[in-house]
């Protein structure tokens, strides 16, 4: 089972990938010292938060809905699918494609505030 630590890290990561004023703030301008990046919030989604394995696994052991499971699904998607290459920053958070992106992270983030917090998994 996923240790609530790590689930608080996708929560976290999650609420950057959902906002494109954060993705400025962090990715361009060093929010209060919080630096980030594309390859920064996609190392940290797929290595240090297993995005995988929670996608694949762990959104079934906590027992999440049908409708949350079918949502991080499309979100993995899109970003399995996304293409960076050839793009600087102020371009990537402009695409149309990571716009949508950003969109399918709202949604994902939305049923968690519901169906996580009320499980007690993470906290906001």
């Amino acid at each position: 089972m996923i240790n609530n630590t790590v689930l608080q890290n996708i929560y976290n990561d999650l609420l950057e990938l959902a906002d494109n004023k954060l993705q400025l703030d962090r990715w361009l301008k060093g929010d209060n010292g919080r630096i980030s990046g594309y390859t920064e919030l996609m190392c940290r989604l797929y290595d240090d938060d297993a995005l995988e394995e929670f996608v694949a696994k762990d959104v079934i052991d906590l027992r999440l809905s049908d409708s949350f499971i079918s949502e991080i699904k499309s979100l993995k998607y899109l970003l399995d699918s996304y293409d960076e290459k050839n793009k600087n920053t102020i371009e990537i958070i402009n695409d149309i494609n990571w716009i949508e992106i950003t969109n399918q992270a709202k949604k994902v983030i939305n049923y968690w505030k519901t169906e996580l917090r009320e499980s007690g998994n993470a906290r906001e």
